[in-house]
């Protein structure tokens, strides 16, 4: 029974180098069905003819172009076939993606601090007519940075159940498109 390769490239560098514009990929080959890395697994880069081999731990570092088709082969399991410029499209996107998530839940954290922040000034705020004033345009920025946050996470949920009782927010589904644009053959799709 063949089984299927499943290749993750976490890194990639650009470099040029003389005319050509070589990328440098890095990554980890493993099993698809239990995540198990696969060691010494072949990759043959047609065009120049060049072979490399992953490491004990599955992991390979390779110069390719644009233009290059990868192929990787190992004694009991299906082949799989990618061009550079499919994978370096998937890797640039999914990248982004995930690069512009923590962006995003480091400004809601950064942002929902400040709240209680200032709610907590405003709540110390005597009633004086100067503070009174403060106050009153204090409120309505708390009460707006709060919708933003609802609308951005769901806090409300403490255990794993309280998923079906609140809807998810605006991260969650971010993150499920992460999910559902990663996949075992990397290429980017219209949906995502």
């Amino acid at each position: 029974m063949q089984k299927n390769l499943f290749l993750f490239i976490p890194a990639l560098f650009v470099c040029v180098m003389g005319n050509s514009q070589k990328k440098t990929i890095s990554g980890t080959v493993f099993n698809s069905k239990d995540k198990k890395y696969i060691p010494y697994v072949n990759i043959h880069i047609a065009k120049s003819n060049t072979f490399y081999d992953t490491d004990e731990t599955g992991h390979f570092k390779i110069d390719v172009t644009d233009s290059d088709s990868l192929l990787f082969t190992c004694i009991g399991y299906d082949m799989f076939t990618i061009d550079a410029k499919t994978y370096l499209e998937y890797h640039t996107m999914m990248t982004a993606m995930e690069g512009e998530l923590n962006k995003m839940h480091q400004t809601i954290n950064e942002l929902f601090g400040k709240r209680e922040q200032l709610e907590s000034i405003v709540a110390s705020l005597s009633k004086d007519e100067k503070s009174g004033a403060l106050k009153k345009e204090g409120e309505p920025l708390t009460q707006r940075m709060k919708q933003w946050d609802e609308d951005m996470v769901q806090r409300k949920s403490k255990a794993y159940d309280d998923v079906e009782n609140f809807p998810n927010k605006f991260t969650a589904n971010y993150m499920f498109l992460i999910n559902q644009t990663e996949s075992d053959i990397p290429r980017v799709n219209q949906p995502s």
